[in-house]
């Protein structure tokens, strides 16, 4: 496969992390990755590990291509589908080393709760996705969504304390701190 963006994908098959990136390597994927600065600097400061940006908004994942292709990142995919379903159905049974979810929708309204991406379901696709070792990052600004996320993930994965190097901050988490919004993390593990 070639190009940034993977077209002509079997919505209904295992992603070939191999044939896409055509090497072995550490798999990192986004969910909802936005307009994409932060998985662009991801892959660019770690060309080791290969990059899946998930985003089903055209804008933002022409935005994420034109930003990696100024930085020709060799590392770096972008599929536009919907996240929890990628999670779901096309992820083959420990295949990705991290998975970042940052600043997901918090449809804060109880009537829209159950289109929250994180449930027992999503975070149990989660975990048998995870390579063991492997990591799930969460972020919001949403304090009672956190809540929810952080006992959804516990429930499957062993929390840790988050990583000591400096994650590169997204479009999002960007506009949350200009307005002095407090950002809630966590990082769990599955062992």
């Amino acid at each position: 496969m070639s190009g940034l963006i993977l077209a002509g994908v079997d919505i209904f098959q295992p992603l070939d992390f191999t044939a896409i990136f055509g090497r072995r390597a550490a798999v990192h994927i986004d969910i909802g990755s936005g307009a994409g600065s932060f998985i662009v600097e991801q892959a660019r400061r770690h060309a080791e590990a290969d990059y899946l940006a998930i985003e089903r908004l055209l804008g933002r994942v022409r935005s994420t291509e034109n930003k990696a292709k100024r930085l020709a990142l060799n590392n770096l995919r972008i599929l536009r589908l919907d996240g929890s379903w990628v999670v779901r159905h096309m992820l083959s049974e420990e295949s990705v080393t991290c998975f970042y979810l940052s600043f997901p929708d918090p449809w804060p309204k109880r009537r829209h709760h159950n289109h929250r991406i994180v449930n027992a379901e999503f975070a149990g696709a989660i975990r048998r996705a995870l390579v063991t070792g492997g990591e799930w990052r969460i972020a919001t600004d949403h304090e009672e969504y956190f809540r929810v996320m952080t006992s959804e993930a516990s429930r499957v994965l062993i929390p840790a304390g988050w990583p000591e190097e400096e994650s590169p901050p997204t479009d999002f988490e960007k506009q949350f701190l200009a307005k002095e919004h407090p950002i809630h993390r966590a990082r769990f593990v599955k062992l």
